[in-house]
């Protein structure tokens, strides 16, 4: 276990180390957010930084981390893959843990303990640099020399043999002081103040240094601003309320860097500049708002706005309905976050695109799989998948989430379990083996738990299926694909009136995927099985809207096909 003589609190970047509890990382408000990395990763988190700066060797953390017991050094190379993927990101400067050759790892970033706290120092190469404010001021305490006397002279004389002081001395050196400081301020006034003139009010002609320049700000980083209530027959508290459920549900997803609530509720009714609002915040994109009630319909604008160059980038109006308000309001605030992270993702592809087309990194691979996951399908769309998911796994193999898509693209192209093909049963393994990699990695890595779901439906294991998919759910309440898994599997097992209910939240949760006519043809076939005619012709009437080709695919056929159908995950962006 770690040193407990070092302090049991301590930080470091924007994260904060308990020893006792665990990582946060720190908000821009002061606040912590927990972050789960595992008792193994912590305690080799813990024991790099008590030794930070040093060298440590591989078997001096395995006999911490696993003592008395026999682990192949694989265990240790993910763990240190785990905590990589979370003290690294968006970090431009290498890892915070370095791999040093045959020889172990090391800590590098500097190591401070909260305020009050005191700690030991280890020297790090920041240690050797300048000392900084604090380590002057101390350096200063002490009365300063006299520069007068030669040392030989000081060295005789005491503290009591000093010459008489002059008292016209000090007086004419402090008025030469001042003086020098008045010139030095009419120069300045001089050379500053031609250059307002000419600025617009308001303005500097040489602004502060902004919180957090356009290019430091992080990828994917949003933050919701409070709506504007228009009318007074909208009250605050449900505007507020569909405002927090909003930023709960874009925290869902994989990568969005969401500002809290109680930072972003500090613009609250007062005019708000959104460039200003990103260079304080640190973010690249601020959701604006706005909720006007018609007669029994609460309507809601929303607009996606460019903090970097207050550009809207794009916007929507939604209408929630009195009848069923809670539900309504659910899903509503559902779809929101969907479009919203949808348009953010392709707004942050073609941004990648045009910054580093040659030099794509794995997160940039990332973002470019998630914009395009949610395309209609096609063979061109599954080779682009492939090519990215494949880049990102190559430049980061302790990604859950590229080894997660990975697996799901390549589902596509594998045949049924029972088929002839003599390829099938090694590429289902080696679906399998990226997906138990992934699960190592992170159990919760959405795009991985759906994948999952998605092999054992193409394998007809529908007995394991429906509790991968229910804990899924859980996992991700977000996601509409296990949701149509497991109404096909009720369906299979002769449960058509279940099958019905989670069709229903699977249409209800992402009621704009690309194959939504997949869904209302699986609906249209559940009631048939339940002998409610009428309404499963209104479904197959739906699906027929929503995809006129079906009409030539479908001729002569009086149901859809049971076995499971690519899946359609409402937020594919969501965790991988």
């Amino acid at each position: 276990m770690p040193d407990f003589a070092e302090p049991a609190i301590c930080r470091f970047n924007d994260f904060l180390l308990d020893k006792r509890e665990g990582l946060f990382r720190l908000d821009l408000d002061g606040g912590k957010t927990p972050i789960q990395i595992g008792s193994r990763a912590l305690q080799i988190l813990c024991l790099l930084v008590d030794r930070r700066g040093d060298i440590v060797p591989q078997r001096d953390i395995m006999d911490v981390v696993w003592p008395n017991v026999a682990v192949e050094p694989n265990n240790l190379t993910v763990q240190i893959a785990a905590l990589r993927r979370v003290l690294d990101t968006d970090r431009g400067q290498g890892s915070c843990i370095q791999n040093i050759p045959s020889r172990g790892y090391r800590f590098v970033p500097p190591v401070g303990p909260l305020p009050g706290s005191r700690t030991k120092s280890t020297p790090t190469e920041d240690d050797l640099a300048p000392s900084s404010v604090a380590e002057t001021a101390d350096a200063s305490d002490t009365l300063p020399k006299q520069a007068d006397a030669p040392p030989a002279a000081q060295g005789l004389q005491g503290p009591t043999m000093r010459p008489p002081a002059r008292p016209w001395r000090w007086p004419l050196g402090w008025v030469a002081v001042s003086c020098l400081a008045v010139a030095a301020l009419t120069i300045a006034a001089i050379w500053y103040l031609p250059r307002t003139s000419s600025s617009q009010i308001g303005q500097t002609a040489t602004p502060a240094p902004p919180s957090a320049a356009a290019t430091e700000r992080p990828r994917l980083s949003l933050v919701v601003l409070p709506f504007e209530r228009l009318g007074d027959d909208v009250s605050d508290h449900a505007v507020d309320t569909i405002i927090d459920d909003l930023i709960t549900e874009l925290s869902r997803y994989a990568g969005l860097r969401l500002t809290a609530r109680s930072s972003a509720f500090t613009y609250k009714g007062k005019p708000i500049d959104i460039r200003g609002v990103g260079r304080d915040l640190g973010v690249r994109y601020a959701l604006e708002g706005s909720a006007r009630r018609y007669s029994a319909v609460l309507t809601i604008n929303v607009q996606l706005v460019s903090t970097e160059t207050g550009e809207q980038l794009w916007a929507e109006q939604l209408a929630i309905g009195d009848a069923d308000a809670a539900g309504a309001t659910d899903i509503t605030v559902r779809l929101i976050g969907f479009l919203v992270q949808r348009r953010v993702f392709e707004i942050e592809s073609a941004r990648s695109l045009r910054e580093r087309p040659d030099n794509a990194d794995a997160t940039d691979a990332l973002i470019r799989a998630y914009a395009l996951y949610n395309a209609p399908p096609s063979p061109q769309k599954h080779n682009q998948l492939l090519a990215l998911y494949e880049r990102a796994v190559a430049l980061n193999p302790s990604s859950a989430a590229a080894l997660g898509g990975l697996a799901d693209t390549l589902l596509d192209t594998l045949p049924a379990v029972t088929s002839d093909d003599p390829t099938a049963p090694f590429k289902f393994r080696q679906v399998e083996e990226l997906l138990a990699r992934a699960d190592l990695l992170d159990p919760n890595e959405m795009r991985a738990m759906m994948a999952r779901v998605y092999w054992l439906g193409r394998q007809d294991r529908c007995t394991e299926l429906i509790a991968v998919a229910q804990r899924t759910i859980e996992a991700h309440p977000v996601l509409s694909g296990p949701y149509q898994f497991l109404g096909i599997c009720l369906m299979r097992e002769g449960r058509p009136a279940e099958a019905v209910q989670r069709l229903e939240q699977a249409i209800r949760t992402n009621p704009r995927t690309p194959q939504i006519d997949n869904r209302y043809r699986l609906m249209a076939a559940a009631l048939m099985r339940l002998e409610r005619y009428d309404e499963a012709v209104s479904w197959f009437h739906r699906a027929l809207a929503a995809n006129p080709s079906l009409a030539a695919q479908t001729r002569g056929k009086s149901t859809p096909r049971l076995p499971p159908p690519r899946h359609c995950s409402a937020i594919s962006t969501r965790r991988g």
